[in-house]
């Protein structure tokens, strides 16, 4: 989970018809998606709402993870194999991952997913994460 920069804006994501906001909170391959040379189609992914992310990872892990992305190492290629085959798709889904991200301070806007201004906790949601001002130091 990142949050789009002003380098970012003019990078493409799979199945974009609308423009990446400034502060837009995406979805992206560790592995390949820092080198936008090189990475794999569909390592960087956008939605709109919280519940559309599990479609997402879904689709990320099937094809991007386990057949597109040459940098992933083959030992976790093998372990998400593992796991898509045995896992019970009935105990997680679009609740699970949604509240995940609402953990992780991600909330929608009504138009894309950004971060709180605060902690997860918090309740500013929409204003601008600004970071802390450096304490004096001791003399």
């Amino acid at each position: 989970v990142f949050e789009t920069d002003n380098e970012m804006l003019n990078e493409k994501a799979q199945g974009r018809n609308v423009p990446v906001l400034l502060g837009q909170v995406g979805i992206r391959c560790r592995h390949c998606a820092m080198d936008p040379k090189n990475r794999a189609p569909g390592c960087v992914y956008y939605s709109q709402s919280l519940e559309g992310v599990y479609q997402i990872c879904q689709n990320m892990c099937k094809q991007h993870f386990l057949v597109k992305c040459k940098k992933i190492p083959e030992d976790v290629k093998i372990k998400l194999a593992k796991l898509r085959k045995s896992h019970n798709r009935g105990s997680s889904g679009k609740q699970y991952w949604s509240e995940s991200l609402k953990s992780l301070g991600v909330y929608s806007d009504g138009y894309v997913l950004r971060f709180t201004a605060e902690e997860p906790n918090g309740n500013t949601e929409g204003q601008k994460i600004s970071k802390p001002s450096p304490s004096p130091k001791d003399s």
